[in-house]
This record gives C-alpha cells, sequence and structure tokens, in this order.
C-alpha cells in the first residue's frame, strides 16, 4: 500500500484518518503515506553518485581524435572539438551542442585549424564571464597554439590562430583556465618539447570577440616535467595554482601563481606526491568555497587514479588523504579526464575516465563530495563502452544552469573508425522521499514519532496553516514546504536568475548604493560624483522596467563626500549614508516619509573611523537598535549598538565582528534576510554575493560562511545587494556602467505535487487537482 487510492475505498471522502508515524511529525505539515500505511513527515536525503542520463548522442559524420567539451556557462550551449580522422584529412572541427531535456543535439562541424595533424593535445573551455566566448588552446607539429571564437545560435564561428612559440602544448591534463575574476581574461600552460630541458611555462591571455593578446611566457620554477594541470583560485582575485610532473624523481609538484597584469609571481613549489609516478595530474578550485580544491592523477607504478582534496591559503598547501578513485585499479586506467567541482553547487563534483576490465574497453563517471580536506568518492557507473581505446582522454564539462548535470565526451575505434559521443549525466545531489503519488495529507496537530495522529486527506479542509494567499494553488515541495510551483524561495540566492531587466541610471555617473520605499514604488539612488541621493517612481513595485527619475534629490556633499551606501528606517522618516571620504554614518530627517524634497541634515552622525576607514555598505536589524557597516580596508562586518533606536548619535561599537575576507576582499554592500538569520555581502574584486548564517539572528559574532555564492556577471563593478519583493528579488547596483540590475531568488519549487487550494489565510482545501 503506497497510494491514497489503496487506503481509502472507491466513493469515500476520507476527510480524516488516524496512523502511525515512523518520526516526529510538527503540527500542519505535509505527510506522505508508506508501504506499511504508516505516515512520515517529507524530507530529502543527500547523496553523491552520477549516473548516464541521457541517450547517447554521437556527433554523425565524423571520426575522430582527442575529443574536447565543454559547456556555456551563460547561454547554456556546449560545444565539442577534435581532430578529424576522416577522409583525407585531419584538421581541426568543432560542433556546437544543444541541450533539451535529455537530448543532445550537434550542429554540422565547422573547421578551426586547417592543418593535418591539428589538435593532438588540446582543450576548450568558455569564458564564464562573457556570453558565448570561447578558446581552443592545442598543439600542432611542435608549437602551441590559441584560437578564440564565439558561438552564435547553433553556429561557431573562429578568429585567426595566434602561436604562443614553438613549443609542443604537452599533456593530457587541462591546459587553459578562464579568470572567473575577470572577463576576457585566461591563463594556460604548455611544455617546451624543444628545449633540453623540457621546462613548463604559464602565459596569460586576453581576448576582445574572437581576437587573442597573448601576454609573455613565464618560466616556472621547474624543469624536466611531464603532464601539468593549471586551475584559478576562484575566491582570491588574480591567483591561480599549477600542478606538474616531473621526469626525474616523476613526483608530483604544485605551485601557487599571482597574476599582475601578464606577470606571474610563484610561490613556493610543494611536494603533492612523492610515489606512483603521477601521469596527467590536474587541478580544481570549489567556485563556491574559496581555497578548497581537489586533485588527481594517474599513479603509473600502481596503475590505480589517485584523488584527494585539500586547501590552499596564502603560500599554505594543505594536503588531504589520497584516495583511490573507484573502479581505475588493476591495470584498468587508461586515460583520465580532469576531475571538476560543480559550478553552482559547493563541495560537490564528478570525475569520468576510460579504461579496460580485461578485454572490455569504456568510460566511467563518479560524483565525489569534500568536506574541509576529505574528499569522497561515490558509487562509478558506466557511461559507454568502447571496442578499443581512445586516442585520448575522455573529457567532461559542468552544465553552469543545472547544479548537477554535466556533459561527458569519450571517443571509441570501432572497425568503421573513430567516433566520439556524447551523454548527459547527472549528480543526484538530493533525493526527496516525495514521489507524486504519495502524498497523503497534512498533520492536523504534532504527531510523536511511533504514536498515532490525525492526518487530513483530500476532501478534508486543514486549517491553522500560516500565510496562506485565498485563491492560491499550492504544492508540496520535496523540503515539506508548500508553496507555488514557480514561487522562488524568499532570500535564496543558490539558483537565483538574472531577469534581464536593467535600469540606467544618468543622474550620477558613478553609482554606489540604492533602497526601496517600504511598498517598492519608491526607489532611491546614492552616487559619489555628484554626492546626491536620488529619488525615483516605480509603477509596478519592484520592477525596474517601470522605474522613472521623480526630479528629486537630496545633496549629501556638505556632511558625507564619496557617499556608498543609503537607507531607511523603518517608517522612512529618518535617511543614513555612510562614505568613505568621512568613514561615518550620517543621518537625515525627511518631515514627509520617503519624500527626498523633505529631506535635511540631522545634525547626528558616527564615526566608524576606529573600525573600518572606508565603509560601503550600512544596514540595520529589524528595530533599529543595532547597525552594521562593512568596509574594504578590513574586508570585515562590524556590529554598533544604538541606546535609541535608528538614531546614530547614539551608536557605540558592540565589539562584535565576522571577517568575511576569505571570500570577499573589497566588500562592498550587504543586506539581511527577514529574521536576521542570514547575511548576504557581495564585493567588487570577487564579483559575487556570499552568504553566511548567524546562529544567533542578528548577532555578527555568531556568523559563519555557508559555502553558498552566487557570481556576478552583468556588470563590472557591483556597489550594492539589496532584497525587494518580501526576498523574491534582489538588485545589484553597479558603478561600471551605471546601471542596476534584478534578480529573481532561486530555490523555488521543487515538485509539482499538489495539495489544494486557499480558501482563506489560513485553510487549505486539499482537493489534490487544484
Amino acid at each position: 500500500m503506497s497510494n491514497l487510492s489503496d487506503l481509502l475505498p472507491a466513493g469515500a471522502s476520507g476527510k480524516t484518518i488516524e496512523a502511525v508515524a515512523t518520526a516526529n511529525i510538527t503540527s500542519k505539515a505535509p505527510v506522505i503515506l508508506n508501504s506499511a500505511g504508516t505516515v512520515s513527515p517529507i524530507s530529502e536525503t543527500t547523496t553523491t553518485r552520477a549516473i548516464p542520463e541521457g541517450a547517447k548522442a554521437e556527433i554523425l559524420g565524423t571520426e575522430n581524435k582527442y575529443a574536447a567539451i565543454a559547456y556555456d556557462p551563460v547561454s547554456g550551449k556546449a560545444i565539442c572539438t577534435w581532430r578529424n580522422n576522416e577522409g583525407a584529412d585531419e584538421y581541426g572541427r568543432l560542433s556546437v551542442g544543444t541541450v533539451s531535456g535529455t537530448t543532445i543535439t550537434w550542429n554540422t562541424s565547422v573547421v578551426f585549424d586547417s592543418t593535418n595533424l591539428a589538435n593532438e593535445y588540446h582543450t576548450v573551455a568558455f569564458d564564464p564571464n562573457t556570453t558565448n566566448s570561447f578558446v581552443i588552446h592545442y598543439g600542432r607539429s611542435g608549437s602551441t597554439w590559441d584560437i578564440a571564437g564565439t558561438v552564435s545560435g547553433t553556429s561557431a564561428t573562429v578568429g585567426t590562430e595566434v602561436r604562443v612559440r614553438t613549443a609542443t602544448s604537452q599533456g593530457l591534463a587541462p591546459t587553459l583556465a578562464w579568470n572567473p575574476n575577470q572577463a576576457g581574461e585566461y591563463a594556460a600552460i604548455y611544455k617546451d618539447d624543444g628545449s633540453s630541458a623540457n621546462n613548463i611555462y604559464v602565459y596569460i591571455g586576453t581576448v576582445t570577440g574572437n581576437s587573442i593578446s597573448q601576454g609573455a611566457t613565464n618560466l616556472l620554477a621547474a624543469s624536466a616535467h611531464e603532464g601539468c594541470g593549471i586551475a584559478w583560485n576562484k575566491g582570491v582575485n588574480d591567483e591561480l595554482a599549477v600542478i606538474w610532473r616531473t621526469h626525474g624523481n616523476q613526483y608530483v609538484y604544485v605551485c601557487r601563481g599571482t597574476v599582475s597584469g601578464a606577470s606571474i609571481a610563484y610561490g613556493t613549489i610543494s611536494v603533492l606526491s612523492s610515489s606512483n609516478n603521477g601521469f596527467m595530474p590536474n587541478i580544481s578550485f570549489d567556485n563556491n568555497v574559496t581555497g578548497s580544491f581537489v586533485w588527481q592523477y594517474y599513479g603509473s607504478t600502481d596503475t590505480e587514479s589517485k584523488s584527494g582534496a585539500g586547501t590552499l591559503s596564502g603560500d599554505t598547501w594543505t594536503i588531504g588523504a589520497t584516495q583511490v578513485t573507484p573502479d581505475s585499479d588493476s591495470s584498468n586506467l587508461v586515460y583520465l579526464s580532469p576531475i571538476h567541482f560543480s559550478q553552482t553547487t559547493a563541495g560537490v563534483g564528478a570525475g569520468c575516465w576510460y579504461g579496460t576490465n580485461g578485454s572490455t574497453y569504456g568510460a566511467r563517471a563518479a560524483a565525489f563530495s569534500v568536506s574541509g580536506t576529505t574528499l569522497t568518492w561515490g558509487t562509478s557507473s558506466v557511461i559507454d563502452t568502447g571496442d578499443s581505446p581512445v586516442a585520448t582522454s575522455p573529457r567532461m564539462s559542468f552544465n553552469p544552469q543545472d547544479a548537477g548535470s554535466f556533459i561527458t565526451c569519450n571517443g571509441e575505434t570501432p572497425a568503421a573508425g573513430y567516433d566520439t559521443n556524447t551523454y548527459l549525466s547527472r549528480i543526484a545531489i538530493s533525493t526527496p522521499n516525495l514521489t507524486a503519488t504519495n502524498f497523503l495529507g497534512i498533520a492536523d496537530a504534532a504527531i510523536s514519532s511511533s504514536a498515532i495522529g490525525t492526518i487530513v486527506v483530500q476532501g478534508g479542509t486543514a486549517t491553522g496553516i500560516s500565510s496562506l494567499t485565498t485563491g492560491g494553488k499550492y504544492y508540496v515541495q520535496n523540503d515539506g514546504t508548500l508553496t507555488s510551483p514557480n514561487a522562488p524561495k524568499a532570500y535564496s540566492i543558490n539558483g537565483a536568475t538574472y531577469d534581464s531587466v536593467s535600469f540606467d541610471v544618468t543622474q550620477d555617473s558613478t553609482i554606489t548604493g540604492m533602497c526601496f520605499n517600504g511598498d517598492g514604488t519608491k526607489m532611491y539612488v546614492c552616487g559619489e560624483s555628484t554626492d546626491a541621493v536620488y529619488q525615483y517612481s516605480l509603477s509596478s513595485a519592484y520592477d525596474l522596467s517601470t522605474a522613472s527619475y521623480d526630479s528629486v534629490s537630496l545633496s549629501v556633499a556638505s556632511q558625507q563626500g564619496n557617499p556608498r551606501s543609503v537607507v531607511f528606517n523603518n517608517n522612512g522618516s529618518a535617511l543614513y549614508i555612510v562614505g568613505t571620504s568621512a568613514a561615518s554614518v550620517h543621518q537625515y530627517t525627511l518631515t514627509t516619509p520617503y519624500n527626498l524634497s523633505t529631506g535635511s541634515y540631522a545634525s547626528k552622525t558616527f564615526s566608524v573611523s576606529s573600525q573600518e576607514l572606508y565603509p560601503g555598505g550600512v544596514i540595520f536589524n529589524n528595530d533599529g537598535a543595532s547597525m552594521y557597516v562593512v568596509g574594504s580596508q578590513n574586508d570585515t562586518v562590524y556590529q554598533y549598538t544604538l541606546s535609541t533606536p535608528f538614531d546614530v548619535s547614539t551608536a557605540s561599537y558592540a565589539s562584535k565582528s565576522m571577517s568575511v575576507n576569505s571570500e570577499q576582499t573589497s566588500p562592498t554592500g550587504l543586506a539581511f534576510n527577514s529574521d536576521g538569520t542570514k547575511i548576504f555581502v557581495i564585493g567588487e574584486n570577487t564579483p559575487k554575493i556570499n552568504q553566511y548564517t548567524l546562529s544567533s539572528a542578528y548577532d555578527i559574532s555568531t556568523g559563519s560562511y555557508d559555502s553558498v555564492s552566487y557570481t556576478y556577471s552583468e556588470g563590472t563593478v557591483p556597489r550594492d545587494i539589496v532584497w525587494g519583493n518580501s526576498g523574491n528579488k534582489f538588485y545589484i547596483p553597479d558603478s561600471g556602467p551605471d546601471d542596476i540590475y534584478q534578480y529573481t531568488a532561486g530555490g523555488g519549487a521543487t515538485s509539482s505535487v499538489s495539495a489544494g487550494l486557499a480558501i482563506s489565510t489560513t485553510s487549505l482545501l486539499l482537493n489534490g487537482d487544484s
């Protein structure tokens, strides 16, 4: 018995039933029906595993070797590159893939390099900051080359290839990585096969359109190596890491590099492994946890793939215990793909490889999770089986628009020639116990584990539920909440989306802060070019597309040059400005609430210079008894107590603070959720919003990083984060283009299981097909 129809006879209304709970169930919580006739609360179980999700999508009409693949972080398109092996030519080719559900459709291939024996070893990667822009980095006939391209619709165009130098880009590890903090900038690594020392070099490239400008090559302080990889530390501006194996002692080494323009200053070289002849080493940093990385190599001595996790802080490498990649032992491993973190979900990722088990070849994949410096692999799954080993490694790339989805490519050599196969796969990050058929109803009151309680079922009305919208259709979600299927989860940056809505501020050429009135029909923007605050009307609340200037402003120049943040008290009778010239918070009185034309300086100020000389953001708690300031001098949030709420002249430092330096350098803005249990910080050097939990509401000293962030890519210099529409929207003013960008919170509906229709603000009719 697992469906409601099994429990209730035909024709029965079944408004309530009595059932035994398998676990504690809170009052008014949705419950599921178990096969034994018991009931359970709705919950999710987190797992990490890789599974093939879609049917094989072969790139037709070509035979090829040395395939590579990438997802576009902006458009979601895929691109596959390879060296042709069909007919008379061995040219470099590429194809654009369109993903729909679990299907990949590949467009007709085009040539990017019309030279035989093209791109023997190569990689392709999309710029995470620029729509549809990619670079292919490859070796050909003893030289290293780069070529830039762009995707438009289902086709791609490329520019002119650029030679790095007469040296082969050697190794099967990733050799190109985009700077996540700077649009159009990438780092590439290659081995100089032409030199007796076999030195390795790193250089910085910049891309404009389909043109490439390459900086000077930087010799890494090592020689006689083979196999190398490179990755940027995504939480630290202009920091990258290099991993390689030497020819001599065949150790695996890592080194940190600090980038300044086209120059790279290398740190201390550290030994990652002194055994197992680490072939094909590669490294990847977590996109959401600063300094957290995973590494992998093929131990040619014991024929196993070794992997592990670690942290990088400054020039200090902390390496965790070595793990064996699942199903990679007993001479089974042939080729490794670089290991990767998911781009959107902290602490999880996947890897794939091609190997043999006896006479059977095939591609496998597995997911992993990371906690600190501990890496844990899930069970591996077969992605594809082939007739013989491919000529290069399989590759994989995560879909940045789907936290658990990634695409893999691999080749095989059937009798007719080389084929490239591609697959969609998924990490099952969480598994809900809710299905389309097992939702039973809502607990009328709290039920203890093993106790009998009353469940309101279909046909009945559950009462006492708070915050319903009369007439609204409600659905049960995987976490046990009730919501609209398309509703965002309030104050969630995980999975947030840009609305493609922005507002161009023309009143000031360097905007720095913004806020709304109480109902979102008015907006206020401050800027440091004019040292003033400007007022706007929104004909549709919280919708920037309906904003217009009121021709109303308030100058703050006499009190505060370079204003950086603007905020109101709870009723709009007071306005507050923080800025860098005075390192102070100034308070203004509005005789008509939220009307800047009635504003004047209240002769009230508070200096924060003892804690922060360059404050960038100021906010208050819900009752105005506490104030919070963040700035770029110390990269820290400071808390102050106001003996008279919202009166800054009564403020004093509360000796409470929270450093955000590990996640943000030069933070510029901050915001709370509705109850003060979450705080969000944004910065200009690391264009991300980072989320923190306060275990005691509004007490900044109890804050800790959630390893949750949102990467910002619409502008260039984000200055603030402001929530609106009850946390369903957020806004980022940017002083680069002087635009404000609008976003919808993420984490919305996770299921479409219907619950019922709200017949009042506290009553839900469980009609099932609402």
